[in-house]
């Protein structure tokens, strides 16, 4: 019994540190777009990441699946950051301080 719950902590501990550095560097190749300006869609990605890498944490998805969600998330934020950056019609729509839903 003892031996297997060492290898659990062990494990998760591991698990833990592959994750944290994982997350570390692709926040950090993301240029700080997912925490700098603080807009809603900045934030709901923020919280989706963290999200999906603590179920990797506590071993209730396979590590790689994991990492690849992570990825796949902060691919989506780039590409949406981009597409509203280049066009007029879009970029309003996730970064707009103003309510979409407008009362009359």
């Amino acid at each position: 019994m003892q031996s297997l719950l060492a290898g659990g902590i062990a494990e998760t501990a591991v698990r833990a540190l592959l994750i944290f550095a994982f997350t570390l560097a692709l926040v950090r190749l993301g240029r700080r777009r997912a925490m700098g300006r603080g807009s809603a869609f900045d934030f709901v990605i923020s919280i989706m990441l963290g999200s999906v890498m603590s179920r990797g944490i506590d071993g209730a998805t396979p590590l790689l699946p994991t990492l690849v969600a992570g990825s796949v998330l902060l691919g989506l934020h780039w590409l949406l950051a981009v597409i509203a950056f280049r066009t007029d019609w879009f970029g309003p729509l996730p970064y707009s301080s103003a309510p979409i839903v407008r009362s009359s």
